[in-house]
Parts: structure tokens; sequence; C-alpha cells
């Protein structure tokens, strides 16, 4: 036969169960208190200490981009403390940009931002037939591997680009900034382009796509 437990033996394992929940919750309320030390600490020591607040943004770019430009675009905050920065939704904003190719934002302790801008560099207009060839501010650029730039400041060297021309339904059906124009004729255009020899300043080559 099987012991049969008494209820005094039933009753002191109860007990003891009991104790040792009591002990197991004292010691998770134990570490919690010394966890929400430790963070209260540290938040002190850094997110709480002027010596981290933001006092300098370095700007690195291998392109056009100003300072101003990419401040104005990174929506940097102001009186921030530096570890308090999100630099992931910067990286994102700046990546709208259709003529940024690659960003990295990055802490330097103690209070500085740095943010590198690595550009794609425009090296023709892309328009439509039977269009004037003006070039202007927000007209459409291509790099060299067919990426849309959206032409925010008119640069002088950006007049003697050639112009690649497609019919005018394909700028609104297959052009978005920030995209690749997969279009084998512009592809094609944009190889001539590379062994165009130099046009003389101020003379626009046209290449009908």
């Amino acid at each position: 036969k099987m012991p049969v437990e008494t209820r005094r033996g039933v009753n002191r394992r109860a007990a003891e169960n009991k104790r040792r929940f009591f002990k197991g919750c004292s010691i998770l309320a134990g570490l919690a208190a010394l966890v929400t030390a430790g963070w209260m600490l540290a938040h002190k020591a850094f997110y709480d200490n002027p010596e981290f607040m933001l006092q300098h943004v370095e700007t690195v770019t291998d392109g056009t981009l100003t300072k101003q430009e990419i401040l104005k675009t990174a929506q940097v905050p102001a009186a921030i403390n530096l570890l308090e920065i999100n630099l992931a939704g910067i990286d994102a904003r700046l990546r709208e940009r259709s003529q940024v190719k690659d960003v990295r934002v990055r802490r330097k302790v103690p209070d500085t931002l740095e943010i590198t801008v690595w550009e794609r560099t425009p090296v023709a207009w892309l328009g439509f037939q039977g269009a004037d060839l003006d070039k202007r501010q927000n007209g459409v650029l291509l790099d060299e591997t067919g990426y849309a730039i959206c032409c925010h400041t008119l640069y002088r060297d950006f007049y003697d680009f050639p112009v690649i021309l497609v019919p005018r339904d394909v700028i609104s059906e297959f052009v978005l900034f920030g995209e690749r124009v997969d279009i084998p004729s512009v592809d094609a255009a944009l190889r001539l382009v590379k062994l165009w020899p130099s046009h003389s300043p101020g003379h626009a080559t046209s290449l009908s796509a």
C-alpha cells in the first residue's frame, strides 16, 4: 500500500512551499530594486548630465549638399542629450532625399553628433520629347546608374550635362525620385553618356531614348 500522508504532514509541506514562494518573491523584489537603482544612477550619470548635451553637429559629404541643407533635412533637435537622439530617425529622413545614396549617423561622446552623407553624382538630365530643354530647379537628373535625382539646387556645372529625351508619358509612369529609372533605352543612353567626349561648356547634347 502507498503510505497515506497525515494532515500534519500536508500542512507542514504547504507551509514550506509558502515560505519558498515568499522567499522567491523577496529575492525578485530585491533584484528589481537593484535594477531600478542602477538605471536611476545611469540615467543621472549620463542622461541628466549636462556634459552630454548636444553642442556640435559635424557634417561630412562627398557631394554638393551644404551643412545647412543636411541639418534642415535631418531635423536634429536642439537642446537635447546626445544619448537621447534618435539616430535611426535622422538616417531615415536623410535617405528621403533622392540625391542621398548612403548615410552614417553616430554619436561622438560627450557632446558631438557626426553625420556622413554619400551622394549620387548626376551625369545627365532626363526630359521629355518636344519640351523646352532649359535646365531648372526641381528638374530630373540621373546618376550613371539611372537613379532619378531631384534638382534642389541648380549648380552651374549642371547646365552642361547632356539631356536624355523620353516620351512625355514615360516621365509620369516610370520616374520616381530616389528610384532607378528602369527603362532599357535610358540605360543605353547613359552608357553613351559615359563614352561621350567632353562637350564644350554651354553646349547641350540631346540623346533620344
